[in-house]
């Protein structure tokens, strides 16, 4: 058996059910912590933190066989990116969770599982051979899933349901997602004094933003799609302006998988800025919602240009030199004491988001026209985003 098993993927995507699920299917306790839980122990005092951390995975050994449920297990910070005041408290906290894998890693049938929504902020130590070494990457839901999902959710209620319309509703959705779907449904026909009908399920969700605020976010999420269409034909799975957690929308979809070469990372920079061009094409300004956290369109896109010239040996300056892989935590640090690794990076967005802008002029048809439908539908598949894209 693996040592340890990392789980990684975007939140709602079943990471904590899997590990519930795990525990039940083989019959053994379910032994659960946190950084968040563990810190909020005691005092906050670093030694209540160790104590409670201690405690739990003493708890595994004696109740072996078990499996050790570390979530979030990125809060733990990354000892090489280390600045702030509180350094040496960080270091001695990893140092100590270190120490207490490798303490139950002999231990027959203790299974540790660990889940993160941010696999590259880990401390490399953790996921080394002997600690997390197997990493299991867990994505959006296909239909498949969604359908055995909500089926299981609706248990005995509309046996007879046909379940198309509500997979097209549900394209890009998490298990949580489909989950809070069925509950809002129970729920307005609970308020209606009445038993669940099929229209409860596709029932759009009472809608808080402004029609502006739609028909930006609809403008941008189909400059990604079309793009995406152009430059990676039948990599869209699905395009949505359907709000969740802190997205205003989403495309979904295997963009960079066989990211390999200079050009397939010009081609992802044009795709992640291109909702940004067809917002400044449409509506003659760009909106915020291209930036902000580290999950956004910008985030992402100056991450991969950082990488691809200190990492991925493909500075345009020849340079083959390894600075380190970035990470969203580390990335920025490198540019405000690197300005020519600034300026390289700075123009390679530049030129990405002018191509983007030339791609949305070039099929300004098939954007207006799935910006439309998503503000009707609220969602896309991507075999209609295609679709759209040969009528332009």
């Amino acid at each position: 058996m693996p040592r340890g098993i990392l789980l990684s993927g975007p939140p709602g995507c079943g990471k904590t059910a899997f590990a519930s699920a795990l525990a039940a299917s083989c019959k053994v306790p379910l032994i659960h912590g946190s950084y968040a839980a563990w810190h909020a122990t005691g005092s906050g005092h670093q030694g209540d933190f160790l104590i409670a951390m201690s405690r739990a995975f003493a708890e595994a050994v004696s109740r072996a066989p078990p499996v050790l449920f570390i979530d979030e297990v990125d809060s733990f910070p990354n000892r090489e990116t280390l600045t702030h005041r509180q350094r040496e408290y960080s270091i001695q906290v990893v140092n100590a969770l270190l120490a207490e894998i490798d303490g139950v890693a002999g231990r027959e049938g203790v299974v540790i599982l660990a889940a993160c929504n941010h696999p590259g902020m880990l401390d490399p130590a953790l996921v080394r051979s002997g600690r997390l070494e197997r990493h299991i990457r867990i994505g959006r839901l296909d239909r498949p899933a969604r359908a055995r999902i909500l089926r299981d959710c609706l248990g005995a209620e509309l046996p007879d349901l046909g379940l198309e319309p509500v997979l097209i509703k549900t394209e890009g959705a998490t298990g949580a997602d489909v989950v809070r779907l069925v509950r809002d449904a129970r729920g307005r026909a609970r308020a209606a004094g009445r038993s669940l009908d099929a229209a409860d399920l596709v029932a759009a969700p009472t809608e808080t933003r402004s029609e502006r605020h739609l028909r930006t976010v609809a403008v941008h999420e189909a400059g990604h799609a079309v793009a995406a269409c152009v430059l990676r034909p039948g990599s869209v799975r699905a395009v949505s302006i359907r709000a969740a957690g802190e997205a205003s929308g989403r495309l979904v979809g295997e963009i960079g998988r066989d990211c390999l070469i200079a050009a397939d990372i010009a081609d992802i920079l044009v795709i992640l800025l291109a909702g940004r061009a067809a917002e400044l094409e449409l509506l003659g300004v760009a909106s915020v919602g291209a930036g902000g956290s580290d999950t956004s369109d910008l985030a992402h896109a100056t991450l991969l240009a950082t990488n691809s010239i200190v990492s991925l040996g493909l500075d345009p300056g020849g340079s083959l030199v390894w600075r380190g892989h970035q990470t969203t935590s580390s990335v920025t640090s490198v540019l405000a004491y690197s300005p020519a690794i600034e300026a390289q990076v700075r123009d390679m967005l530049d030129h990405a988001l002018a191509a983007a802008r030339n791609l949305v002029r070039q099929y300004l048809g098939a954007v207006e026209r799935l910006s439309g439908l998503l503000l009707r539908e609220g969602s896309v598949d991507g075999e209609m985003a295609q679709r759209l894209l040969g009528e332009n």
